[in-house]
Parts: structure tokens; sequence; C-alpha cells
């Protein structure tokens, strides 16, 4: 999220995006609220704390649970380790960009609750989300109505360039 303030951006759209509440780890600001960060999803975590998945069947049932499953096979081998500083870390914004912003949420996510992902959507970047039908990785299983998707959000956005990046390019 910090390339707007280095590059000229038209805009940003956010997919499903845990929303991070400026000044606030994540890991924190989820406490008490109904997004349960580390309930047993099938993660497990290495001794860098480092999040990854040892049951092939509970990430399809959680994150592909729309995919076919030659699909949920090409995901499956594509999994990597991921670090957790995206939960433990507070974010280095200190606003958020002020460039076009939109937001895509996945209404049938069972790892991120729905009303969960709309109200951090709506309180943080302060838009409407477009709700797509689908699991968390919805846009493998229908491709198409995802690319369809981004282009009318593409397409709806202002053509305009960050006062502050017009000055530098000078």
């Amino acid at each position: 999220l910090l390339v707007p303030e280095r590059r000229p951006v038209r805009q940003i759209i956010h997919v499903n995006g845990l929303l991070p509440r400026i000044g606030v780890s994540f890991g924190d600001q989820s406490k008490g609220d109904e997004f349960k960060l580390g309930e047993d999803s099938g993660r497990r975590y290495d001794r860098d704390a480092c999040s990854f998945w040892d049951d092939k069947a509970k990430f399809g049932a959680l994150l592909a649970h729309d995919c076919d499953d030659m699909t949920k096979a090409r995901l499956w081998n594509q999994l990597r380790r991921q670090s957790r500083k995206t939960i433990t870390e507070v974010t280095p914004l200190t606003t958020w960009p002020s460039t076009q912003t939109s937001a895509i949420l996945y209404s049938n996510d069972v790892d991120l609750p729905i009303e969960w992902l709309r109200r951090n959507t709506l309180e943080r970047l302060g838009v409407e989300p477009v709700e797509l039908p689908g699991s968390q990785l919805g846009f493998n299983a229908r491709p198409g109505l995802f690319v369809k998707t981004l282009l009318k959000l593409i397409a709806a956005a202002p053509i305009s360039r960050n006062a502050d990046h017009e000055e530098a390019a000078m």
C-alpha cells in the first residue's frame, strides 16, 4: 500500500483484504471481534512463526471449496509458508492513500466472516465493496467473473494523477 507514495497509481482494488486499522497490529485489532485469528483451520506454524498448511482437505474446504479438484490441487502445489509479520506488526501507513479505492469481497468465504469484511471495508476504506459469490480463492473458481469485475471497476475509476507525483516528475 505504500506504492501510491512513490508512483502514480490510478486505483487500488482490495480483494478480500485484511485491512489494518492504522496504528494497531492486525492481531491486536481482531481480539474480541468475530474474526477469530488462530482458530484451528488446518494452518500450522513453524519455529519462525510462519504459517503453513499440512492438511490438503482442510485447505480445500476452507479456502477453495468452490474450486474443482484440479484447481484445488494446483493451488495446493503453489502454497508457500507465510510470514506472520502482517499479523504482528503495525502497518507503516499513517493514513490510507488518497488514491481511488475499490474492494471485492467473496461472500462465501468460510475463513473470513463476510459481515466482518463488509464492516471493515466501509470503516477503513469508506467504500461499499463489490460482492462476488465464492470462497476466499473464488477468483480461481470463476476467473471470468473476477476479470469482468476488475475491468468494470477500472473503467469506472477517474483518470487523474496525484499532484505530488506530477511535481516529482517535472
